[in-house]
This record gives structure tokens, sequence and C-alpha cells, in this order.
């Protein structure tokens, strides 16, 4: 589901925190539900979401999103959505999903960080690759990915 959170502030002593959910709002559903992701605002009212995590422990039938690798210990996402807004107010806002639906940043990870550049690329950084040790720890490269030519995304070494 694709919730949007508010935080009022008014009293700064109670501050209040409510989700709304905006599944309703969906005209082509997220693919799968995920947490730990990043998003990125690219223009023109679109976004970009990447990588998450959707559930940890071992999954009896994992989602094809997940990565093989690590199905053992959880779904860990490396996929990579791009969501176009359109509405005038809060109210009227919907979500549609554009783009190739096989866009993947180079390593499926969560708690990473993006940024759109000014040449339209998005930096991709940081990031926990898995809980368990044995299969890596924290992301130590950076990506600069290309939403509109994948194929031109490029590893930056450490």
């Amino acid at each position: 589901n694709l919730y949007r959170f508010t935080l009022d502030i008014k009293d700064p002593a109670a501050p209040v925190g409510t989700f709304e959910d905006l599944s309703a709002v969906v005209d082509n559903p997220i693919r799968i539900g995920r947490g730990l992701h990043a998003m990125t605002a690219i223009g023109a009212n679109q976004f970009m979401i990447s990588g998450g995590i959707n559930q940890l422990s071992q999954l009896a039938s994992p989602d094809p999103l997940c990565d093989p690798a690590k199905k053992e210990i959880g779904c860990y996402l490396s996929d990579t959505m791009i969501i176009q807004a359109t509405g005038g107010s809060a109210s009227e806002l919907t979500f549609s999903l554009v783009g190739p639906d096989d866009l993947r940043i180079s390593s499926s990870r969560f708690g990473h960080s993006s940024a759109a550049l000014a040449n339209g690329t998005v930096l991709v950084t940081g990031g926990v690759l898995a809980i368990d040790k044995s299969l890596g720890d924290i992301e130590e490269r950076a990506e600069l990915f290309n939403p509109v030519r994948p194929a031109e995304a490029d590893i930056c070494a450490q």
C-alpha cells in the first residue's frame, strides 16, 4: 500500500503523526509493499522509488522481486519504480506507475539514500545489504542510476 505521513507540530510539546492510506488513489498498484526504501523526486511530478525490504525471516514462497540470494533471511529488494503524481490538491492526488517494470539498482539494499542530479541521473548511496553478516553488511559503493536509460548506470567503487 501507499501511505502519506503527516506530522502536525502546531503544539511542539505534543506533535501528532498520522498515516493516510492512499491505495484508493493509485491506479496501478505498487508492485510489492516495502519499507526503508528511497524515494526521490526526479522532476515533472515523477518520483523514483528504489530498493527496500519487504519482510524479515525465511520466506515460504518469496515474491519474484525478492533477491533470491537472500531469500533465507527475508525479502530484500533492488527493483526500482517510476511513479507519476497527478491532481491539484492533496485530496485529488492520484499516482500511476510509469516507465519500464524491470528497472533495478545494482544491489538489493535498504536504508539507503538517493538524490536526483542536474544531468537526470540519480545518485544512490549506502544502505544495508543484509541483516545477516555472512551476506554482507553495509553497501560501500555508490551508483549513478539513469532512470531513462538504466543500462547506462555506473557503479562507483568505494
